[in-house]
């Protein structure tokens, strides 16, 4: 009997887990932060730039709006996205393959790796065709857009 009941509550509890797990994914999200560092593959810093920078994702794609010019926005929709979060903004690691069109320059394959650990969020990109020159930004603020 025991047996029976466990395999009908298992189900239950582990499609539950694991739409927490990935409630996050499924949702906009806003991403911001006043600081960017500049990074090489070594992840030395190389410089930093205080600057405002507003990222949102959704289910499909990424929208950039970096430093403190006013209207420039970078887009990209997904080629992957593998998400799991065990604290939704705090705890866990996105993964997103996209190519990024920055108006006025050729568009661009990046990975975008968004970490949360300790509470602390922050996002990293690499160029795929200039692994020597990445960008990170710490969280100020990660939430979802209402």
């Amino acid at each position: 009997m025991k047996k029976i009941i466990l395999s009908l509550f298992f189900p239950g509890v582990l499609a539950f887990g694991t739409n927490v797990l990935h409630a996050q994914c499924n949702i906009t999200s806003v991403f911001t932060s006043s600081k960017t560092l500049y990074l090489d593959s070594t992840n030395t810093i190389v410089r930093t730039e205080d600057e405002n920078t507003t990222i949102e994702i959704n289910k499909t794609e990424i929208i950039i709006s970096p430093g403190n010019e006013s209207g420039r926005t970078m887009k990209g929709v997904f080629i992957s996205n593998a998400c799991n979060w065990k604290v939704p903004f705090k705890e866990g690691k996105t993964v997103i393959k996209t190519v990024i069109a920055d108006p006025g320059d050729d568009p661009g394959a990046v990975t975008i790796t968004i970490e949360g650990k300790a509470g602390v969020v922050s996002l990293m990109v690499t160029i795929d065709k200039e692994p020597n020159k990445r960008i990170k930004v710490i969280a100020d603020k990660f939430e979802e857009k209402k």
